[in-house]
């Protein structure tokens, strides 16, 4: 039996990543979802959708009672876009989000 140790220790092993010396952009959003959607796959979605330029999404809130439609709930995250070689513009931003 052999054990591959480097395996191991590369998945549990933090990866470095270059900090950008650009400023980032934080946009929150609040998406109004069926209940049974879990909002670690939202913030998944939102991720893959938002490309390359994602440093993070988090959520931040989920909510269902007044105001939201029954069987329904309301689901708040915080996404964080930043470009590793320059400033992003308004309008990249904007393309993102939308």
């Amino acid at each position: 039996f052999t054990l591959k140790l480097s395996s191991i220790i590369n998945r549990l092993l933090p990866q470095y990543q270059q900090i950008s010396k650009f400023p980032g952009v934080r946009r929150d959003i609040a998406v109004i979802v069926d209940q049974a959607i879990l909002a670690q796959d939202l913030a998944k979605v939102v991720e893959l959708a938002a490309g390359s330029i994602t440093e993070s999404v988090n959520i931040f809130d989920e909510y269902s009672g007044e105001g939201i439609p029954s069987g329904q709930k309301s689901i708040a995250l915080a996404v964080n876009l930043v470009h590793p070689e320059r400033t992003l513009t308004d309008q990249e931003v904007n393309e993102v989000m939308e």
